[in-house]
């Protein structure tokens, strides 16, 4: 039996290492399903296999018959496929496994940065840290998958790639129809293709980049208005945690502010602000990092293989020969510490496709059916999936559709320490969190009656 030549072991060395070291990262988001918008993305799904793309509201009381466009309706139809194929253990599983896809990306880039192999292992370790509060069951994944694949198809057509551009194209039109995060996408292809104007002072083939791409994302159901509906996003999601500045009070903040000064550090030791195609592109990026922190996980994916080459690009001697004789255990002994983290998540396969502490079937099951139901906002998508349409929510994570005026609306309700603040509505049923004022108001009031509680979700009912 023939065995592999050691030049190609050593070679293999970094991509095994960067695996072993982000396993447990990638084991840890393979438990439990956490995110609420799975439920209705996968609800969805359902929909659109048996009637088609939906155009109207049918999952809420509150927004019934509004128009609704789902932006992610390729990616529900998948997951709602492998949820029906394999059960929901496949979507915690693809969750764990994005996380390997994202290091694995961010690896080949750094190397087609020009960074070295050892380099591209510590960036990318890091870049999937950074990512990983970003990481959830939901069709966002894709974007971080796809993107660092766009950037490398408009950067190979610069070279003269013959099939790029083809390339970038078909990426553009699978992302349009898999979640809405594609905009990222043209934009930063689109600030590539101004840098490679400004670079090259030519124009012909940046501007068929630029408008390859963005006239790609067009191939989908909603046309010209799946840019527009970007902007509704924006503007309902004001009180959505992943869409408010950056902040520097929690550790996420300071990690991505961290990670920019390495970006501005790794621009100025390459001697690369002056080099728009990449420069204007990370600008872009941290500027809208710093005005929604849901652009962080695109901002390090971009500027990951940036750092790593400046990094390569640094004189140790010292460090490199005390280093080189010793490759050997140190990879080792990173390869054994990266066995021992993930060791310590191997439970959490035994968790995959398993309700989180939020959700309780029980608790659901216990809402009449016909009543009209107040609900914790990260509550309704499980809602949907387990009781439409016998039950209606009043909202779930389908902003963009209820628009933040009823999104406030319902947030004042949860605040509101006088039960009567949910008789206009006539609500008739209420989820609420038990620490909530209006749980504590409906717990006082007679005419309200408690059915059920989970540990941190109680049912009440109006009496009739």
């Amino acid at each position: 039996m023939t065995r592999p030549a050691p030049s190609r072991l050593i070679a293999a060395a970094p991509v095994v290492v960067l695996i072993i070291l982000v396993l447990w990262q990638a084991l840890s988001q393979a438990g439990a399903l956490e995110s609420g918008d799975v439920f209705w993305h996968l609800r969805t799904g359902d929909l659109i296999l048996d009637s088609g793309i939906p155009t109207a509201d049918s999952f809420s009381w509150t927004a019934q018959g509004v128009p609704w466009q789902p932006n992610a309706w390729l990616s529900e139809v998948i997951w709602a496929g492998l949820r029906a194929t394999f059960g929901l253990g496949a979507i915690s599983l693809l969750r764990g496994a994005a996380v390997i896809g994202i290091a694995l990306l961010v690896f080949w880039s750094a190397r087609r940065r020009g960074a070295g192999p050892w380099a591209s292992v510590s960036i990318g370790v890091v870049a999937t840290l950074l990512i990983n509060p970003f990481i959830s069951e939901r069709p966002l994944l894709v974007g971080f998958l796809l993107f660092p694949i766009l950037l490398a198809a408009a950067q190979n057509y610069r070279r003269g790639s013959r099939w790029a551009l083809a390339g970038a194209a078909g990426i553009m039109v699978l992302w349009a129809n898999l979640h809405g995060s594609f905009l990222t996408g043209v934009a930063v292809v689109g600030l590539y293709a101004l840098g490679w104007m400004l670079e090259d002072r030519t124009w012909r083939r940046p501007v068929i980049l630029g408008a390859t791409v963005a006239g790609a994302a067009l191939v989908n159901p909603y046309f010209v208005s799946a840019y527009t509906h970007a902007l509704t996003i924006r503007d309902a999601s004001v009180n959505i945690d992943e869409w408010q500045p950056l902040s520097i009070t929690d550790a996420r903040g300071l990690f991505l502010v961290a990670f920019m000064a390495a970006a501005a550090w790794a621009l100025t030791r390459l001697s690369a602000w002056r080099t728009y195609s990449t420069s204007l592109p990370l600008v872009f990026l941290a500027v809208g990092t710093i005005g929604v922190v849901r652009t962080g996980g695109f901002f390090v994916l971009a500027s990951a293989p940036v750092v790593a080459a400046a990094l390569s690009a640094l004189e140790v001697p010292r460090l490199r020969a005390w280093a080189s004789p010793r490759r050997q255990p140190i990879i080792i002994g990173f390869v054994v510490a990266g066995l021992l983290m993930a060791g310590q998540q191997l439970g959490n396969l035994s968790a995959a496709g398993s309700l989180g502490p939020r959700f309780s079937t029980e608790l659901v099951a216990a809402v009449p059916a016909g009543c009209r139901l107040f609900n914790e906002y990260d509550l309704g998508g499980f809602v949907i999936d387990e009781r439409w349409p016998d039950v209606l929510v009043s909202q779930d994570g389908r902003n963009d559709m209820y628009g933040r005026a009823r999104i406030e609306l319902q947030e004042a309700w949860t605040l509101s320490n006088d039960a009567s603040v949910l008789d206009p509505p006539g609500v008739d049923c209420v989820l609420a969190d038990v620490d909530r004022p209006i749980a504590a108001a409906l717990q006082a009031d007679p005419r309200w009656t408690e059915v059920t509680r989970s540990t941190s979700t109680v049912l009440m009912v109006r009496s009739p």
